[in-house]
């Protein structure tokens, strides 16, 4: 069943879940971008290179991008903000946010999160189908992994 899943795409691949904090890494950081368009080309590669940030997001709004930034601590993100972040290309403005306490945090999609879609109204629309089909798969190679486990 999982060859299923993996073939039609539903599982995009498998990841091992670490604790940061084994690594000394205990600070999560959010932080706005405000960038001069005209360079958010090489912004995006450049962004790509930084280890730091886990996750970059073009945003509505106020501010043009967001980023999730991992450090071992405040003085590790001041020195990424000051001598990494500020020099790439076309950032103009920085708006930071400390993270004080992770009230729920995503572990990835789940066949049960996923399963929601077979609530939405389909008729006869035949993506719709074949969406529940691989959710009907995707309980299963659930369930049968869970009863594995």
């Amino acid at each position: 069943m999982s060859d299923d899943l993996k073939r039609t795409g539903v599982i995009a691949g498998y990841t091992a879940i670490i604790d940061p904090a084994a690594f000394g890494i205990t600070l999560d950081v959010f932080i706005e971008v405000s960038l001069d368009l005209q360079q958010a080309k090489a912004f995006e590669e450049a962004i790509q290179e930084q280890e730091e940030v886990v996750e970059c997001y073009a945003v509505t709004g106020g501010r043009d991008y967001l980023l999730h930034v991992m450090v071992t601590d405040i003085d590790a993100s001041d020195h990424f903000l000051r001598n990494q972040l500020i020099h790439l290309p076309g950032v103009e403005h920085l708006k930071t946010h400390l993270a004080l306490n992770p009230i729920k945090k995503s572990q990835g999609h789940t066949a049960a999160k996923v399963k929601s879609v077979d609530q939405r109204p389909c008729g006869s629309n035949t993506q719709c189908r074949r969406i529940r089909k691989l959710n009907t798969i995707a309980a299963r190679e659930a369930g049968a992994s869970a009863i594995a486990g």
